[in-house]
């Protein structure tokens, strides 16, 4: 009778192994799994009288699930599919900005970078409010010199009126 192996063990010599019908199933503990996150995919399962295999995904690719399914490229490369490999992105010349290089999209060099863009509109917006309400502020203040001005005038000429008016 041949033993059993449990979970997370494989066959590595299976009953009636070299030829000897008394030869008992001897099982061993699976290899570690592979490391999917970060350059391997799992290309034989641990199972049966199969151990666990893992394989480099090759091609500059970081995440794969097959030799040649590739999920995500290293950095600074991207899925070229007619090279059916991770290229090295476009690297842009002085003065000129990139869309970030990715997986399927290669840089693309432009002559403008839209952060600076935005915050150049940013600063106008709040360059624009301050002298709207600077100017706000000065018209306010000058009304009120112009309200003093006529009531000193008004109280002036009522003065006079009433000292015209007693003689």
């Amino acid at each position: 009778m041949c033993s059993t192996c449990v979970s997370g063990e494989f066959a590595s010599t299976d009953c009636g192994a070299f030829d000897n019908p008394a030869q008992d199933r001897e099982c061993s503990v699976c290899a570690a799994p592979c490391d999917t996150s970060h350059g391997q995919f799992e290309e034989f399962a641990c199972g049966g009288v199969q151990d666990r295999v893992c394989s480099a995904c090759g091609g500059g690719c970081d995440k794969c699930t097959s030799a040649t399914t590739c999920t995500a490229c290293v950095a600074g490369t991207y899925w070229d599919a007619s090279a059916a490999a991770c290229v090295p992105c476009t690297v842009c010349d002085a003065g000129r900005y990139d869309r970030t290089c990715a997986t399927g999209r290669n840089a693309v060099c432009t002559t403008h970078n839209a952060s600076l863009i935005f915050v150049g509109v940013v600063v106008a917006i709040f360059v624009f409010v301050a002298l709207v309400v600077g100017f706000m502020i000065r018209r306010r203040r000058y009304s009120r010199h112009q309200k003093q001005d006529v009531t000193f005038s008004e109280v002036a000429a009522t003065s006079e009126l009433s000292a015209t008016s007693r003689v």
